[in-house]
């Protein structure tokens, strides 16, 4: 019923499935589907001759071709000017985004390097094994399960691949005119990336059968700052001779931590990455 292949005669005898009765069932049908691309944006701007701002916010929703899979991308990002006065200049950005990718990789075994695409595909609807088909008294085993070796459908119900990503990104920025001759920089970058991956494969898959299931998390957060400071000297001497000179610091710094957890032996399969 649905996708799920109801039990097929077996001939214990031969040892193979009478496939007269086999039910057809277009996977790719079943897995494919259309995708949309949605794309949301908002801005504003504004200000004087001393104030000045722009603002603006964006969503983008892209469905995957295989049932369930996509990305999420939101952002906001702000860009601010203030003249403080005559001589003082104050610059301020800001840009965040949520970056959500679902089943956008991932595979089992071999098919790694072709996908999840491809793993569903090369995924052969059969029994596990004879035991399970066969009962001691060599008829049919009503009782029966279907796992992950048995139908493609467990790649949508009992796998996960979310990769969720956050980045922050702020500059602020002062300029100063000291003087006629003396004009002073200093600008200050940030940036922040948090980026998780979650993995499941359950025990109907060939990764996660023989181990109880396999659970996997990355976390990766990086971290980074660039600090500079400059003094300029500008000084025109007559029509023919100008004196420019700069000098200044620089300081930056970039840390990186790691997380990586690999788990198995789950209870079930119901929270999938979740269960970490």
């Amino acid at each position: 019923e649905g996708l799920e292949p109801s039990l097929f005669p077996f001939d214990p005898e031969t040892g193979r499935v009478e496939t007269d009765s086999l039910t057809l069932i277009d996977w790719q049908d079943e897995y494919i589907e259309v995708a949309l691309a949605k794309n949301f944006q908002f801005g504003a701007s504004g200000g004087n001759d001393s104030n000045s701002y722009y603002i603006s916010m964006g969503a983008l929703l892209v469905d995957g071709i295989i049932a369930g899979t996509g990305t999420e991308r939101y952002n906001v990002t702000g860009n601010f000017k203030n003249e403080v006065s005559d001589w003082l200049t104050a610059t301020t950005s800001i840009n965040a985004a949520r970056i959500e990718n679902t089943f956008t990789q991932g595979s089992d075994g071999n098919a790694g390097k072709f996908g999840l695409l491809n793993s569903i595909f090369q995924t052969r609807p059969a029994f596990r094994d004879a035991s399970e088909i066969l009962t001691d008294e060599g008829d049919i085993n009503q009782d029966a399960e279907f796992n992950g070796q048995a139908t493609p459908q467990a790649w949508l119900e009992e796998y996960q691949d979310l990769t969720l990503t956050h980045t922050l990104r702020v500059a602020l920025g002062l300029e100063a005119q000291l003087s006629n001759d003396f004009r002073f920089k200093s600008s200050i970058g940030l940036n922040n990336i948090n980026n998780v991956r979650q993995l499941y494969f359950s025990q109907n898959h060939v990764r996660g059968r023989v181990v109880g299931g396999e659970g996997r998390k990355i976390d990766r957060k990086a971290f980074s700052y660039v600090w500079d400071n400059l003094l300029f000297f500008n000084k025109k001497i007559n029509n023919k001779h100008q004196i420019d000179v700069t000098t200044g610091t620089t300081y930056n710094k970039y840390t990186v931590d790691n997380l990586n957890i690999n788990a198995t032996f789950f209870p079930d399969d119901e929270l999938l990455g979740d269960n970490i």
